[in-house]
């Protein structure tokens, strides 16, 4: 490429204000091969290792907090769905107590619950026809007792609403212990890794409500 034809490229790539500095002397040549040197040598640089190592870094560290974000967000969603599942079940025992005419329950043993009727001739309690255990997807389990980082267990009415191992109704869909006593309330604690449990609730009436701990105090879900 000789040096008017280099020039001519070369201008064509300036802006109009710098058009009238240029094209003096040898026609522009001497520079324009000056600016293809140079630009041949950065284009030639790569990369070095300390910038590769650095892109490297970072990388790690967002897919590391992307991850974590993933990961809450997934567990929250398994104890958000645990949670309206057991609820529906409790709610499906309350319904069903009534229209059976005897009495209905939500057991739970372990990660499972299941839903269970009370067989009045053989006097004991027996898996619900049709009905099959269900156990609590991973990373979430049922607590006995109110988390030991929360003060006070929800409340209804202003009755203090107490932990239970199972949810059982009479045949009038009101809420009773398994020798038949009202009760005023009681509650399934479900917990995940994030530390944000859920409570499905019963009070004496047979009505069944969700909670969740805010950090500070229980709110109605």
């Amino acid at each position: 490429m000789d040096g008017a034809s280099c020039f001519e490229e070369y201008r064509l790539m300036l802006p109009d204000r710098f058009q009238p500095e240029y094209g003096r002397g040898d026609g522009g040549g001497a520079m324009c091969k000056q600016f293809w040197h140079s630009n041949r040598k950065t284009s030639q640089r790569g990369v070095s290792m300390v910038e590769v190592l650095v892109v490297v870094a970072i990388s790690f560290v967002v897919i590391g907090m992307a991850a974590k974000a993933m990961f809450s967000a997934v567990n929250t969603y398994r104890v958000d769905t645990a949670s309206n599942q057991v609820a529906s079940l409790v709610h499906l025992a309350k319904v069903k107590a009534a229209s059976q005419n005897t009495r209905y329950r939500v057991a739970v043993s372990g990660s499972a619950y299941v839903l269970e009727r009370y067989n009045r001739a053989s006097s004991a309690w027996e898996t619900d026809l049709g009905s099959v255990a269900v156990t609590l997807p991973p990373g979430v389990a049922f607590s006995a007792t109110s988390p030991t980082t929360l003060t006070t267990p929800p409340t209804d009415g202003g009755a203090t609403v107490t932990e239970a191992a199972n949810l059982t109704f009479n045949s009038r869909a009101l809420l009773v212990d398994d020798s038949g006593v009202l009760l005023d309330g009681g509650c399934f604690y479900l917990q995940g890794s994030t530390l944000q449990p859920l409570a499905v609730c019963a009070n004496v009436p047979g009505s069944v409500r969700q909670y969740k701990w805010n950090g500070s105090a229980w709110q109605a879900k």
